[in-house]
């Protein structure tokens, strides 16, 4: 909050404002909506979280062990929570992007290039 506070004070032209977060601890009462209210409508909030793991997959991945059906419940929970957190996140009107690693600054330029052909940025 302290962050996107100060940003609306030193940045007077609208700027995408990239932030790089856990997707599984935002909450729609979290200080990560509150920033990200704050911040509109004079910029862009563009939310990025990495992953590593296909979770889907591996929540709908068949029993071959006896560790399986708790790995499979596991994985639906936080697939359950990531997909809470992004609703919460794009309820503000902020951009969400969940990406692997090897994946991201692709991503970032591909995103960006968006951004500015739909002259939101």
């Amino acid at each position: 909050m302290h962050a996107a506070s100060q940003l609306l004070r030193r940045v007077r032209q609208r700027a995408l404002v990239v932030l790089m977060t856990d997707i599984e601890d935002a909450s729609s009462s979290g200080p990560l909506v509150a920033a990200l209210r704050l911040l509109q409508p004079r910029h862009l909030p563009f939310v990025v979280a990495l992953t590593q793991l296909n979770l889907g997959a591996i929540a709908d991945r068949p029993a071959r062990d006896w560790l399986d059906p708790w790995l499979s419940l596991a994985a639906g929970h936080t697939l359950t929570q990531r997909e809470r957190g992004i609703r919460a996140l794009r309820a503000t009107g902020a951009q969400v992007v969940l990406n692997a690693p090897v994946d991201l600054e692709l991503t970032l330029f591909e995103q960006y290039a968006r951004f500015r052909q739909q002259r939101r940025i």
